[in-house]
Protein backbone atom coordinates (compact mmCIF):
# COMPACT_ATOMS: atom_id res chain seq x y z
CA UNK A 1 0.00 0.00 0.00
CA UNK A 2 1.03 3.01 -1.12
CA UNK A 3 -1.18 5.42 1.82
CA UNK A 4 -1.59 4.86 5.51
CA UNK A 5 -2.94 6.84 8.40
CA UNK A 6 -1.14 8.89 10.68
CA UNK A 7 -2.34 7.89 14.05
CA UNK A 8 -3.12 11.11 15.89
CA UNK A 9 -3.92 13.26 12.96
CA UNK A 10 -6.12 10.83 11.18
CA UNK A 11 -5.22 12.13 8.09
CA UNK A 12 -4.07 9.61 4.80
CA UNK A 13 -0.68 10.30 4.22
CA UNK A 14 1.33 8.86 1.34
CA UNK A 15 4.82 6.90 2.08
CA UNK A 16 7.52 8.96 0.01
CA UNK A 17 5.98 12.21 2.01
CA UNK A 18 6.53 11.09 5.49
CA UNK A 19 9.76 9.81 7.27
CA UNK A 20 9.53 6.71 9.47
CA UNK A 21 9.72 8.51 12.65
CA UNK A 22 6.66 10.36 11.87
CA UNK A 23 4.53 7.25 12.88
CA UNK A 24 2.99 5.69 14.45
CA UNK A 25 1.12 4.70 11.18
CA UNK A 26 -1.91 2.43 10.70
CA UNK A 27 -3.99 0.55 8.03
CA UNK A 28 -6.62 2.06 6.28
CA UNK A 29 -8.18 -0.89 6.21
CA UNK A 30 -7.99 -2.81 9.39
CA UNK A 31 -6.92 -0.20 11.18
CA UNK A 32 -3.70 -2.25 12.27
CA UNK A 33 -0.02 -0.76 12.59
CA UNK A 34 1.96 -0.12 9.93
CA UNK A 35 5.68 0.40 8.86
CA UNK A 36 7.12 2.69 6.11
CA UNK A 37 9.19 0.80 4.21
CA UNK A 38 11.28 3.79 2.63
CA UNK A 39 14.08 1.77 1.11
CA UNK A 40 16.20 3.05 -1.93
CA UNK A 41 15.37 0.22 -4.61
CA UNK A 42 11.93 0.22 -4.60
CA UNK A 43 8.89 2.44 -4.33
CA UNK A 44 8.18 3.69 -0.69
CA UNK A 45 5.36 2.16 0.74
CA UNK A 46 3.71 1.23 4.13
CA UNK A 47 3.45 -3.05 5.03
CA UNK A 48 1.68 -4.47 8.69
CA UNK A 49 3.90 -4.69 10.93
CA UNK A 50 2.67 -7.87 11.67
CA UNK A 51 1.01 -10.55 9.91
CA UNK A 52 -2.65 -10.07 9.70
CA UNK A 53 -5.84 -10.96 7.61
CA UNK A 54 -5.89 -8.00 5.85
CA UNK A 55 -6.79 -7.66 1.87
CA UNK A 56 -5.48 -3.97 1.90
CA UNK A 57 -2.42 -4.68 -0.36
CA UNK A 58 -2.50 -7.55 -0.51
CA UNK A 59 -0.80 -9.45 -3.33
CA UNK A 60 0.33 -6.43 -4.87
CA UNK A 61 4.05 -6.67 -6.91
CA UNK A 62 6.76 -4.01 -6.95
CA UNK A 63 5.45 -2.99 -10.61
CA UNK A 64 2.13 -2.80 -9.51
CA UNK A 65 2.91 -0.04 -7.16
CA UNK A 66 5.75 1.71 -9.63
CA UNK A 67 2.03 2.14 -11.83
CA UNK A 68 -0.22 3.29 -9.45
CA UNK A 69 2.43 5.59 -8.05
CA UNK A 70 3.15 6.94 -11.42
CA UNK A 71 -0.10 7.34 -12.95
CA UNK A 72 -1.07 9.46 -10.01
CA UNK A 73 1.81 11.79 -10.92
CA UNK A 74 1.52 11.98 -14.01
CA UNK A 75 -2.48 13.35 -13.68
CA UNK A 76 -0.92 15.73 -10.48
CA UNK A 77 -1.90 19.06 -12.13
CA UNK A 78 -3.61 18.79 -15.43
CA UNK A 79 -5.80 20.81 -15.51
CA UNK A 80 -9.09 18.62 -15.98
CA UNK A 81 -8.30 16.12 -13.62
CA UNK A 82 -10.33 16.99 -10.30
CA UNK A 83 -9.97 14.86 -6.94
CA UNK A 84 -7.05 13.03 -7.32
CA UNK A 85 -6.48 10.14 -5.19
CA UNK A 86 -4.79 7.49 -4.30
CA UNK A 87 -6.36 4.06 -2.99
CA UNK A 88 -9.60 5.74 -2.52
CA UNK A 89 -11.80 3.64 -0.72
CA UNK A 90 -15.50 2.96 -1.13
CA UNK A 91 -16.23 0.44 0.87
CA UNK A 92 -16.92 -2.77 -1.76
CA UNK A 93 -13.94 -1.89 -3.60
CA UNK A 94 -10.74 0.34 -3.03
CA UNK A 95 -9.61 2.21 -6.35
CA UNK A 96 -5.83 1.77 -7.04
CA UNK A 97 -5.79 5.37 -8.25
CA UNK A 98 -8.89 7.84 -8.54
CA UNK A 99 -10.20 10.90 -10.39
CA UNK A 100 -12.47 13.05 -11.69
CA UNK A 101 -11.55 13.77 -15.22
CA UNK A 102 -13.57 15.83 -17.23
CA UNK A 103 -16.11 15.36 -14.87
CA UNK A 104 -16.60 11.92 -15.21
CA UNK A 105 -16.10 9.36 -11.98
CA UNK A 106 -13.19 7.53 -12.84
CA UNK A 107 -11.44 4.34 -10.94
CA UNK A 108 -8.18 2.88 -12.84
CA UNK A 109 -7.45 -0.21 -11.53
CA UNK A 110 -3.97 -2.48 -12.30
CA UNK A 111 -4.63 -6.08 -12.44
CA UNK A 112 -2.64 -8.10 -10.41
CA UNK A 113 -1.96 -11.69 -11.51
CA UNK A 114 -3.57 -13.25 -8.76
CA UNK A 115 -7.32 -11.66 -9.45
CA UNK A 116 -9.65 -13.89 -12.09
CA UNK A 117 -12.15 -12.56 -14.55
CA UNK A 118 -14.80 -13.35 -12.07
CA UNK A 119 -13.71 -10.91 -9.70
CA UNK A 120 -12.98 -8.33 -12.17
CA UNK A 121 -16.35 -8.57 -13.25
CA UNK A 122 -17.98 -8.28 -9.77
CA UNK A 123 -15.32 -5.48 -9.22
CA UNK A 124 -16.45 -3.51 -12.27
CA UNK A 125 -19.81 -4.06 -11.09
CA UNK A 126 -19.51 -2.68 -8.05
CA UNK A 127 -17.87 0.33 -9.78
CA UNK A 128 -21.08 0.58 -12.08
CA UNK A 129 -23.26 0.31 -9.00
CA UNK A 130 -21.37 3.61 -7.49
CA UNK A 131 -21.50 5.08 -10.72
CA UNK A 132 -17.79 5.33 -11.14
CA UNK A 133 -16.27 4.69 -14.96
CA UNK A 134 -13.64 1.56 -14.58
CA UNK A 135 -10.10 1.38 -16.40
CA UNK A 136 -8.59 -2.10 -16.27
CA UNK A 137 -4.53 -2.08 -16.80
CA UNK A 138 -3.07 -4.53 -17.55
CA UNK A 139 0.83 -4.75 -17.26
CA UNK A 140 4.27 -5.79 -19.69
CA UNK A 141 2.33 -5.26 -22.74
CA UNK A 142 3.50 -7.88 -25.52
CA UNK A 143 5.12 -7.43 -28.86
CA UNK A 144 3.70 -6.44 -31.85
CA UNK A 145 3.09 -9.65 -34.17
CA UNK A 146 3.99 -11.95 -31.04
CA UNK A 147 2.51 -15.40 -30.35
CA UNK A 148 0.06 -14.71 -27.20
CA UNK A 149 -1.86 -17.53 -24.86
CA UNK A 150 -4.18 -15.11 -23.16
CA UNK A 151 -5.44 -15.47 -19.91
CA UNK A 152 -9.10 -15.82 -18.66
CA UNK A 153 -9.00 -12.00 -17.51
CA UNK A 154 -7.26 -10.49 -20.46
CA UNK A 155 -9.91 -12.44 -22.46
CA UNK A 156 -12.66 -10.92 -20.13
CA UNK A 157 -10.96 -7.49 -20.96
CA UNK A 158 -10.75 -8.05 -24.47
CA UNK A 159 -14.79 -8.76 -25.00
CA UNK A 160 -15.48 -6.11 -22.08
CA UNK A 161 -13.36 -2.74 -23.72
CA UNK A 162 -14.66 -3.51 -27.07
CA UNK A 163 -11.45 -5.49 -28.76
CA UNK A 164 -8.54 -4.40 -26.73
CA UNK A 165 -6.66 -4.55 -23.22
CA UNK A 166 -4.54 -1.61 -22.41
CA UNK A 167 -1.66 -2.08 -21.18
CA UNK A 168 0.30 0.30 -18.75
CA UNK A 169 3.66 1.95 -20.29
CA UNK A 170 4.55 4.93 -18.43
CA UNK A 171 3.85 7.64 -16.41
CA UNK A 172 0.33 8.49 -18.30
CA UNK A 173 1.17 6.49 -21.38
CA UNK A 174 -1.43 3.38 -22.10
CA UNK A 175 -0.85 1.26 -25.66
CA UNK A 176 -4.23 -0.76 -26.65
CA UNK A 177 -3.76 -4.24 -28.24
CA UNK A 178 -5.82 -6.18 -29.94
CA UNK A 179 -6.02 -9.95 -30.05
CA UNK A 180 -5.68 -11.26 -33.16
CA UNK A 181 -6.43 -14.68 -34.52
CA UNK A 182 -3.57 -17.02 -34.56
CA UNK A 183 -2.81 -19.43 -37.40
CA UNK A 184 0.18 -21.26 -39.16
CA UNK A 185 0.71 -22.36 -42.40
CA UNK A 186 1.12 -26.14 -42.92
CA UNK A 187 1.20 -28.17 -45.88
CA UNK A 188 3.67 -27.94 -48.86
CA UNK A 189 6.16 -30.64 -48.17
CA UNK A 190 7.12 -32.88 -51.16
CA UNK A 191 7.26 -36.37 -51.49
CA UNK A 192 6.83 -39.10 -54.20
CA UNK A 193 4.00 -41.34 -55.12
CA UNK A 194 4.45 -44.52 -55.92
CA UNK A 195 6.79 -44.84 -59.61
CA UNK A 196 8.46 -41.81 -58.31
CA UNK A 197 6.26 -39.33 -59.17
CA UNK A 198 7.13 -35.80 -57.18
CA UNK A 199 3.96 -34.67 -55.35
CA UNK A 200 3.65 -31.78 -53.21
CA UNK A 201 1.44 -31.46 -50.39
CA UNK A 202 -2.05 -29.00 -49.55
CA UNK A 203 -0.87 -25.69 -48.59
CA UNK A 204 -3.21 -24.54 -45.73
CA UNK A 205 -3.62 -21.95 -42.78
CA UNK A 206 -3.69 -24.15 -38.98
CA UNK A 207 -6.47 -22.33 -36.88
CA UNK A 208 -5.10 -22.50 -33.11
CA UNK A 209 -8.21 -22.58 -30.65
CA UNK A 210 -5.95 -20.65 -27.54
CA UNK A 211 -3.33 -18.94 -29.06
CA UNK A 212 -3.88 -15.04 -30.28
CA UNK A 213 -1.63 -12.63 -32.44
CA UNK A 214 -1.43 -9.39 -30.64
CA UNK A 215 -2.15 -6.16 -32.54
CA UNK A 216 -0.54 -3.06 -31.03
CA UNK A 217 -2.44 -0.28 -31.82
CA UNK A 218 -1.45 3.81 -31.23
CA UNK A 219 -0.09 4.26 -27.80
CA UNK A 220 -2.57 6.83 -25.93
CA UNK A 221 -2.23 9.36 -23.06
CA UNK A 222 -4.63 8.55 -19.89
CA UNK A 223 -5.83 12.40 -19.29
CA UNK A 224 -6.81 13.18 -23.00
CA UNK A 225 -7.68 10.14 -24.73
CA UNK A 226 -10.37 7.92 -22.66
CA UNK A 227 -13.62 8.58 -21.85
CA UNK A 228 -16.74 7.67 -20.12
CA UNK A 229 -18.35 4.61 -22.15
CA UNK A 230 -21.43 2.38 -21.92
CA UNK A 231 -21.21 -1.15 -21.73
CA UNK A 232 -24.46 -2.89 -22.33
CA UNK A 233 -23.48 -6.52 -22.01
CA UNK A 234 -22.77 -9.21 -23.80
CA UNK A 235 -22.10 -12.87 -23.79
CA UNK A 236 -19.78 -14.41 -26.14
CA UNK A 237 -17.74 -17.32 -26.10
CA UNK A 238 -18.27 -18.34 -22.37
CA UNK A 239 -17.16 -14.59 -21.49
CA UNK A 240 -20.28 -12.70 -19.54
CA UNK A 241 -19.56 -9.39 -19.24
CA UNK A 242 -22.22 -7.46 -17.00
CA UNK A 243 -23.67 -3.92 -18.31
CA UNK A 244 -21.30 -1.84 -17.00
CA UNK A 245 -19.63 1.82 -17.26
CA UNK A 246 -15.80 1.66 -18.58
CA UNK A 247 -13.80 4.36 -19.12
CA UNK A 248 -12.47 3.79 -22.51
CA UNK A 249 -10.70 4.82 -25.60
CA UNK A 250 -12.50 6.10 -28.89
CA UNK A 251 -9.54 5.33 -31.55
CA UNK A 252 -11.34 3.92 -34.35
CA UNK A 253 -10.55 -0.11 -35.05
CA UNK A 254 -6.60 -0.31 -36.43
CA UNK A 255 -7.29 -4.38 -36.91
CA UNK A 256 -8.82 -6.07 -39.64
Amino acid sequence: MLTAVLTGAESRVLARDVLRTDGPFSCPGCGQEVIAKKGEKKVHHFAHKTAVECAWGRGESEEHRQCKQAIFDALTGVSHVENLELEKDFGAVVADVYAEIRGAKVAIEVQRSNLSDIAIAERTRAYDRLGIFVLWLALNPPSHGERFNPAAWQKWLHAAYFGRVFYWVEGAQIVQVHFDAYTEQRGGQVYFQKGGIERESTVFNKFFKQARTTNRGPVLDLASSFYPTAQPGLQMGGITVPRCRLFSSKTPRWWT
